[in-house]
């Protein structure tokens, strides 16, 4: 129903302005930041988790939400989680694409932004 979700809006602003004020909008904003990334990881784990249950680790949709998840992880700082899926990725990439193919390339980039992340040059 419109009118009660414009009521809800209001109260939305009002309760968003309150909060502001007690913690401040820096605060608040690094919260709902946080909360987001949380988020974003959960779904493309479970949708990675998916696609491996259901097509495998080496198709190609599966090594994608790999992909994207490693690098999500590397955004994070979750460093290990991140090496693991993005390593797994490329040798897998490598083993049956070849070197010189585009995921494969996408593969190595990946792994050499997370070590210049942990400045392991």
């Amino acid at each position: 129903d419109v009118a009660k979700s414009e009521a809800g809006q209001e109260q939305d602003k009002k309760a968003i302005h309150k909060v502001m004020k007690s913690v401040g909008f820096s605060q608040l904003s690094s919260t709902v930041k946080s909360f987001m990334r949380n988020l974003l990881i959960e779904v493309a784990k479970k949708e990675y988790d998916r696609r491996a249950d259901t097509l495998g680790k080496r198709h190609h949709d599966t090594l994608i939400s790999m992909a994207k998840l490693g690098v999500l992880y590397n955004l994070q700082g979750a460093h290990k989680e991140a090496e693991m899926l993005v390593k797994e990725c490329l040798e897998i990439n490598r083993a049956d694409l070849g070197v010189m193919q585009p995921d494969t390339l996408m593969s190595m980039h990946n792994l050499a932004s997370l070590y210049d992340k942990q400045k392991k040059y």
